[in-house]
């Protein structure tokens, strides 16, 4: 295929992508009031091209996070759900994860987190929320665990280390905890002294 007829097709495409917005943007849910589809399957927006699945998934993915930002946790979740019918992504199922922890479904969370770190074990982020739920299960060990594989992926993020040491703090082992809170406490203020510096620094220029 020459380049002339891969323009062509690839300009024709868009054009037509242009002329059929409303049934992409409806399917994903944006204007459902308006246009009276209530898009439950995935499959509706596919019903475009199958070229545009991509596009679909992306805007899917912004609508399920204004629906967080919202605390709409049930629509968040539909939306990703959504996504996870078309295609698995790790991310995905993380993102997922905290909606159902948010409208206060931890089992639900627990198994999308497991699944995301199944996918991608490096996401040190997940591990940290695993032991969050752990811990709020009465699980301090398992969370110990967890938090810990989180440290390891990512040991300057200081969060991970707050995490760990209420885990101690859980599992009765006071002086680690308190080393941890040590740690904390001094990262914070390092970092409170670096914001001071640059702050300083914009003034006088």
């Amino acid at each position: 295929m020459s380049t002339r007829v891969r323009i062509a097709l690839i300009v024709f495409g868009w054009l037509w992508l242009v002329g059929n917005t409303t049934t992409v943007f409806a399917a994903a849910g944006q204007i459902e009031e308006s246009s009276g589809l209530e898009w439950r399957e995935p499959i509706a927006c596919m019903k475009v091209h199958r070229e545009f699945e991509t596009m679909c998934m992306s805007h899917l993915f912004r609508v399920a996070q204004d629906h967080e930002a919202v605390k709409d946790h049930a629509q968040a979740i539909m939306r990703y759900t959504q996504i996870l019918r078309m295609q698995p992504f790790a991310d995905v199922y993380a993102q997922r994860g905290m909606s159902y922890i948010n409208s206060g479904d931890p089992v639900r969370g627990r198994r999308d987190f497991v699944r995301a770190i199944r996918m991608h074990p490096g996401l040190d982020d997940v591990w940290a929320a695993l032991a969050t739920v752990d811990l709020f299960r009465n699980k301090p060990r398992l969370a110990l665990a967890h938090v810990n594989r989180a440290i390891n992926i990512n040991p300057t993020a200081v969060y991970h280390i707050e995490t760990r040491a209420k885990v101690y703090r859980a599992l009765k082992l006071i002086a680690r905890a308190r080393a941890d809170e040590k740690t904390v406490r001094e990262a914070k203020a390092r970092d409170a002294k670096t914001e001071t510096s640059e702050r300083a620094e914009t003034f006088d220029q």
